[in-house]
């Protein structure tokens, strides 16, 4: 399974609730928490809000509701070199970080 990211390209597998979502190309905008998805169906799976590129956001032109793709609905589009980002890389850092590397 692959792992994804925020920010992410994506292709869309299939989706139940909006089927022309199916093949289409988009981005991972958030990874949902659980705060967020005590407000979903139980039986929802979704781990990701997803923004189809058709849409130009991640909520849908017909106001249904947002994306929420399970991974499982999502194939990764990677570009060559493309990878999520270390803290290293970013020129600000989180404090907790900072402190981790500075007592290593």
């Amino acid at each position: 399974m692959s792992e994804f990211f925020v920010g992410q390209r994506v292709r869309i597998r299939w989706s139940l609730t909006w089927p022309d979502l199916n093949g289409q190309t988009g981005r991972i905008v958030a990874k949902l928490t659980d705060a967020q998805r005590r407000y979903l169906p139980a039986s929802h799976t979704g781990e990701w809000e997803v923004a189809p590129d058709a849409w130009g956001g991640s909520a849908s032109p017909d106001a249904v509701g947002f994306f929420f793709p399970a991974s499982e609905q999502l194939d990764p589009l990677i570009p060559e070199g493309m990878h999520p980002a270390e803290w290293t890389d970013c020129a600000w850092q989180p404090a907790e970080f900072i402190d981790e590397t500075a007592s290593s």
